[in-house]
């Protein structure tokens, strides 16, 4: 089978990726959306990596900082919906997962639990939707980012009335989120590949950091998530329509409640933490998909 790891980024984990489709005798190519190019005319789309004709593949794994490209958007609209490449996970689930607002309308419309969120579009709104979300302590967040980036931990009403008025004004779109004070710097993280749970870790900080899921800089363990923990990540994967995904959630007084979903996320930690080969699985289920081609 040739599959072709679409990504700007060299990491760790897409190398990973590449190293555990070679073992399974694939041709794994990595190509740089920055590197290519596509040419429309009438009833022709063209593709071309490096001025060339784009790789033949059977399949196409998005990772990363891909989505950062606007022509990687169209381009791989191009080879999923008119070359009928099959893209793993699909570009319509990598958008949603990407937009944390979208991904909670689409979680909680499947009743799945979340942090009492809110969103004002008027400084006129604000009071109101803090006053909603209750307790002193609050998270705003940004609708774009992973890993807990663009996370800012209030303390009072009147500093998350502040801060979110100055990033309302600046047009970064924010949002207000309750704060689940114990867990304050823990997290929990399902991997899901097809629709199964295949390995799970915790997160705690080590630094003093507040955020919950800051992978890369909080302590990493193995972890067994509950029956409940486990029903919660797969419902979710299935409802954004993530063949592979991490599913972020964190405890609170009325049960686990779903962070984000991260279509694209390192996997290097997960794998030493738990000893699961998460590449070589992400493969495996490809070619179920695909059907395994010499």
């Amino acid at each position: 089978m040739k599959i072709v790891l679409f990504s700007e980024s060299e990491k760790e984990s897409n190398k990973e990726i590449i190293e555990a489709g070679k073992k399974r005798g694939h041709t794994v190519t990595f190509v740089r959306p920055s590197d290519c190019s596509f040419f429309v005319k009438k009833n022709t789309f063209e593709v071309f990596h490096k001025n060339r004709t784009f790789p033949q593949c059977d399949a196409i794994l998005p990772r990363n900082s891909f989505i950062e490209k606007l022509n990687a958007h169209f381009l791989l609209l191009i080879l999923e919906n008119v070359m009928y490449v099959k893209c793993f996970n699909t570009i319509e689930s990598i958008l949603i997962a990407r937009d944390k607002i979208k991904t909670l309308q689409i979680l909680v419309s499947n009743n799945i639990p979340i942090l009492k969120t809110g969103l004002s579009f008027s400084e006129n709104n604000i009071k109101h939707i803090i006053e909603q979300i209750g307790e002193n302590q609050q998270m705003i967040k940004l609708p774009i980012g992973s890993m807990g980036v663009g996370t800012i931990l209030t303390n009072t009403p009147h500093e998350t009335h502040s801060i979110f008025e100055i990033l309302q004004q600046l047009e970064k779109n924010p949002f207000i989120q309750e704060c689940s004070t114990e867990s304050l710097g823990k997290s929990i993280r399902c991997v899901v590949i097809n629709n199964k749970v295949v390995a799970s870790v915790k997160f705690e900080a080590n630094n003093g950091d507040f955020r919950y899921n800051n992978a890369d800089g909080n302590n990493i363990s193995s972890y067994i998530p509950t029956k409940q923990e486990r029903a919660i990540a797969i419902k979710s994967a299935q409802a954004i329509g993530l063949d592979f995904t991490a599913v972020d959630m964190v405890r609170s007084q009325s049960g686990p409640k779903v962070l984000e979903l991260n279509s694209s996320s390192a996997i290097i930690r997960t794998m030493e933490a738990t000893g699961i080969d998460i590449a070589d699985l992400m493969i495996q289920h490809i070619e179920k998909k695909v059907g395994k081609k010499s």
